[in-house]
């Protein structure tokens, strides 16, 4: 999770019964890491955090698969959006969110550093 917001990604650790750890991740503001693009999904009807949705994002030839879940462990949770860190590259090629409407969104390029708020159509 990206618990400051800026591009890269931070751990927040809770024990059971134990003190909050969190190690906040100040690499990219080095310049010697890559870029990321955010994602947060819209869903309609019941299901407005879009839980079950997954996107495809083609990056300099490669395709990156990331999938929008409820829980990412025992009591954990992560924030209600995807991170796609890009490396070296300066954009995602094509950005497709499959829904679990069945339904689709596709557009692109999205340049490195976007913050994209995307609705279920």
């Amino acid at each position: 999770m990206d618990i400051d917001d800026d591009g890269d990604l931070d751990i927040v650790q809770v024990r059971r019964g134990g003190s909050i750890h969190v190690y906040r991740n100040d690499f990219a503001s080095t310049g010697s890491s890559g870029s990321s693009v955010l994602v947060r999904l819209v869903g309609k009807g019941g299901n407005t955090s879009a839980a079950g949705a997954w996107a495809t994002a083609q990056i300099a030839g490669k395709t990156m698969v990331r999938h929008l879940v409820a829980n990412t462990g025992y009591g954990g949770s992560g924030l209600w959006r995807l991170h796609l860190g890009l490396g070296k590259s300066s954009q995602i090629d094509q950005l497709v969110v499959h829904w679990p409407s069945g339904k689709t969104s596709s557009f692109g390029p999205v340049a490195a550093g976007s913050k994209l708020v995307v609705t279920e159509p």
